[in-house]
């Protein structure tokens, strides 16, 4: 799922061959007119049944894509069959939610009733920078999000012949009550200037009960960043 090859780009330029996946003609459109797109090997095709020979490469990078894929842990398989057997695969995949996914699965239905447009005009309104408007599109607008439970992934992994699975470090911002906190507000900025108050209310009732829950309440699971081999 390269999307628009922003990762596949930039691997590319460090030196590596190549191949990016993405099963939306759009997605791949956007990518053939980034600047150092013609360093990549583009294909169109589905990740749960990629067409390339057993052992073709050496590392599989796989960053937010299986939690928004139909049955996307089945995809391990393929990927360990197109894995060599000394290859290493890095995964970025959604985790059990905390409080602010479980707060944005139910606002999800009503900002697509509002209508993309709308709801991006209000952002606009709100003034927040790229990384946080895209964030917030995505959030209420990906057509399918899943969670997978830290045993369900390494089961997943084990099942499909991965034998090595290391968590990497890394910051997760998400896990500190104060940013929590401003993402929760926002989203009722959001919903405050769409006018829609039941929403509203919903946020202001999540906000109510936060300093009344555990830790594994607020922030869930994070995602799982994985290297895998």
């Amino acid at each position: 799922g390269c999307g628009g090859g922003r990762c596949s780009i930039g691997m590319a330029s460090w030196g590596a061959n190549v191949t990016a996946y993405d099963i939306s003609e759009t997605g791949l459109e956007d990518a053939f007119h980034r600047p150092g797109a013609h360093q990549v090997d583009w294909r169109q095709a589905n990740i749960l049944d990629l067409p390339d020979h057993s052992e073709s490469f050496d590392f599989i990078w796989c960053s937010g894509v299986l939690h928004h894929t139909r049955d996307g842990l089945s995809a391990f398989k393929g990927f360990r069959r197109v894995l060599r057997e000394d290859g290493q695969m890095f995964l970025l995949v959604y985790g059990s939610p905390g409080l602010r996914f479980k707060v944005i699965d139910k606002l999800r239905f009503v900002a697509q009733q509002v209508g993309f447009e709308q709801v991006d005009a209000a952002i606009d309104d709100m003034g927040l920078d790229a990384g946080n408007r895209k964030t917030f599109l995505e959030d209420l607008f990906v057509p399918m999000v899943h969670y997978f439970s830290k045993d369900k992934m390494h089961g997943a992994l084990t099942d499909a012949g991965f034998e090595s699975i290391e968590k990497c470090p890394g910051p997760n911002e998400t896990h500190n009550l104060p940013s929590l906190v401003t993402r929760l507000n926002r989203l009722r900025e959001l919903f405050g200037i769409l006018e829609k108050k039941k929403a509203v209310s919903f946020i202001e009732d999540a906000l109510a009960d936060l300093p009344g829950l555990s830790d594994e309440e607020r922030f869930g699971e994070g995602s799982h960043i994985l290297m895998v081999s």
